[in-house]
Formats: C-alpha cells, sequence, structure tokens
C-alpha cells in the first residue's frame, strides 16, 4: 500500500522547511562572515606587502640613479623594512630566492641562516610555498600554524609573500587568524542563539498547531470508526467550534442523524416485512385449512355418491341378473315354441297334404258323379 505522509507531519512540513531554510542562510550568513574577515585580512597583507615594496623601489631607484650604491641602498631597504610593524606584533620579513634569511624583526636570530626547510608542526613547508610561489612575480597565501611569541602551542596564522624582482629577494609577512576563528565562533554562536530560539519557538508554535488540530481529529476518527461499526449513539465533538473542524464536526452530526433515519426506516420495512409475512402465513394456512375443510367435503360426497353408486351397481347387477335369467326363460319357451311351431308346420303340411288328397277324392268324385 502507498505511504501517505501523516497530516501531523504535512501540518509541520511547512515549518520543518522554514527552519532547515533558516538553518542555511544562518550557515551561509557565518560562512560569509568568515569570508569577508578573510578577504580583510588578505587585503591587510596584501597593503602591508605593497607598501614595503613601494619603499624597496624607492631605495633600489635612489640606487639606479647613483645616489646610493646598491648594498647601501639595501641595507636601508632592510633597516626600514625592520622598522615596520603593524597589528599585534605583525612584521615583514624578507628572503632571498634560495631561502636564506634577510630581515626578521621577531626572530632577529634567525637573520644570515637558511629557512627556507623550516615546516610548521603540522609538516607544512610554509617557507619554501612561499619562495616558490613568488617565482612568476605573483603574490600568494599560505595557510600554516605557528605559536604566538612565547607561546608553545601552535596557532592558524595566513602568510603572504611577494617577490621583489630587481634584488631577488621574496617580502612576507603573516597574521595571526585565531582572532579571526574566535570572532567567527563568537558570531556563530550568536547567529546559531538566535537560530535556534527562532527554531525553538516556531517548534512550539507548530506542536501547538498540530496538537490543536490533531487531537480533535483524532477524537472525530474514533467516532467515525464507531460509526462504521453501527454505533449510532455516539456524541459528536468540538460541534460548537467556529472553524473548519466544527463544519466537520456538524457535518459529521449530519451523517449521524441521517443514518439513525435510514435504520430507523430500515427497522420499520423489517418490521413490515415480517408483519406481511405473518399476514401471508396466516393467509396460507387459513387457504390451506379451507382446501382441506372444502377437500374433506368433497371427500365425503364423493364416498356418499360411491355408496350409492355400489347400491345402485349391485341393484342394477340383480336387475341384470334377473333379466338374464328371464332371458333364459324367454329363450326356452322360444326354443319350446319354435318346437312347437315345426309340430304345427309339420301338422298344417300334413293336413294340407290330407286336404288335397281330400280335394282330389272329391273332384274325382265329382266326376263320378257327374
Amino acid at each position: 500500500m502507498k505511504w501517505t505522509m501523516p497530516l501531523a507531519m504535512r501540518i509541520s512540513f511547512p515549518v520543518v522547511i522554514m527552519s532547515l531554510g533558516l538553518l542555511a542562510v544562518v550557515f551561509a550568513a557565518i560562512f560569509m562572515q568568515r569570508t569577508g574577515l578573510l578577504e580583510e585580512r588578505r587585503a591587510l597583507l596584501e597593503e602591508h606587502i605593497a607598501s614595503a615594496i613601494s619603499q624597496l623601489g624607492d631605495m633600489q631607484g635612489r640606487a639606479q640613479r647613483g645616489e646610493l650604491s646598491e648594498q647601501q641602498a639595501q641595507e636601508m631597504a632592510k633597516s626600514i623594512i625592520r622598522s615596520i610593524s603593524f597589528g599585534e606584533n605583525n612584521y615583514i620579513f624578507i628572503n632571498d630566492k634560495n631561502g636564506n634569511t634577510l630581515v626578521n624583526r621577531g626572530a632577529p636570530k634567525v637573520e644570515g641562516t637558511y629557512t627556507g626547510a623550516l615546516k610548521d608542526p603540522y609538516g607544512i613547508p610554509f617557507i619554501h610555498l612561499l619562495t616558490e610561489g613568488t617565482a612568476g612575480g605573483q603574490g600568494v597565501f599560505v595557510e600554516y600554524h605557528w605559536p604566538h611569541a612565547g607561546q608553545d602551542k601552535p596557532a592558524p596564522k595566513l602568510g603572504y609573500a611577494q617577490r621583489f624582482v630587481p634584488w631577488e629577494w621574496v617580502i612576507g609577512t603573516g597574521v595571526y587568524m585565531d582572532d579571526v576563528n574566535a570572532r567567527f565562533t563568537t558570531q556563530a554562536l550568536v547567529l546559531g542563539g538566535i537560530a535556534g530560539l527562532v527554531l525553538l519557538v516556531a517548534t512550539a508554535v507548530s506542536l501547538g498547531v498540530v496538537r490543536a488540530v490533531s487531537r480533535p481529529l483524532g477524537a472525530m476518527k474514533g467516532v467515525m470508526n464507531r460509526l462504521s461499526q453501527g454505533d449510532l449513539g455516539v456524541t459528536i465533538p468540538g460541534d460548537d467550534r467556529n472553524d473548519e473542524l466544527g463544519d466537520m464536526a456538524r457535518a459529521l452530526e449530519v451523517f449521524r442523524d441521517n443514518a439513525r433515519a435510514n435504520k430507523r426506516l430500515q427497522e420499520e420495512a423489517i418490521a413490515t416485512e415480517h408483519r406481511q409475512s405473518e399476514e401471508r402465513l396466516r393467509a396460507r394456512h387459513a387457504l390451506a385449512d379451507s382446501f382441506e375443510a372444502d377437500a374433506g367435503a368433497i371427500l365425503k360426497a364423493l364416498m356418499v355418491s360411491a355408496e350409492e353408486l355400489d347400491r345402485t351397481a349391485r341393484t342394477m347387477n340383480e336387475t341384470a341378473r334377473r333379466s338374464l335369467e328371464r332371458a333364459r326363460e324367454v329363450r326356452d319357451a322360444l326354443t319350446q315354441t319354435t318346437g312347437n311351431v315345426q309340430s304345427v308346420a309339420s301338422a298344417a303340411e300334413e293336413m294340407s297334404a290330407s286336404v288335397g288328397e281330400i280335394s282330389g277324392q272329391v273332384h274325382r268324385s265329382n266326376d263320378v258323379v257327374g
């Protein structure tokens, strides 16, 4: 089943997005602030190195014009660079292209020694990187770590150098960045605190809104579940509210009332159907009883008729028997009569013969007489 984000999460989602956006803005502001501080430090270093190279250019110009020898010009240039300081004990140093230190106000003991292989506590050869980075005449920045004067703990430092090409000198300087990091940390904490306070307030407001919405919705959900299970006696909470939740509660009341009406109509329809069913059953029973009574009367009449038919049949049988006997008597009488008739006929024939003979004798007598 497809996952759907809960309503509470959807309500809180815009607040979460706004909070994340606020955090993004805060982090962007902090990053931009740190970038700005770094750019300020870079610009500061570039400005001091450009000023130092300008002064070296003046010395080199005086040497070219013959006002000073090149060595005198270089020594005066070293003195000028050695006198420059800015900020908190920040200075400018000079190395030649081979890595030998010519001027280092912060550590005069290293002047005249090879420092090209010097590395910070993390193994970064920052002198070598500054020297090689300026070989093309451009300036170069190098980040490394070095302890403050009189301290042992390394601190972040940003170095910058640029080559003075006429004398092949590497003019460099550096500033510690721990104050920048401290300012960055302070600003990050302040902005983070403000953002955290805003997030806390937004979260509290969001939770309040979520609870104000989710609790009534949860109650309505429980009511709807009970309604779906057929419990129409529930009380709808929140019908007195004047917001969208109140509208939902009142709409749910209408649904409940309609469900009650539908249930009542169904019960009435079931009762009517039951009553009609009982009436149909009684009617069928009455019809069956009537049919049984009618059938009994008909069977009784048929039995009476059958008895009468039986008596009639016996009477007719007796009459037929008597008729048969009488027919036999008539047959016997007819037989006897037929015999008598035959006898009479024979006698008649004999009488006729006798009459004929007598008649013949009479004729003969007449003839004799005549």
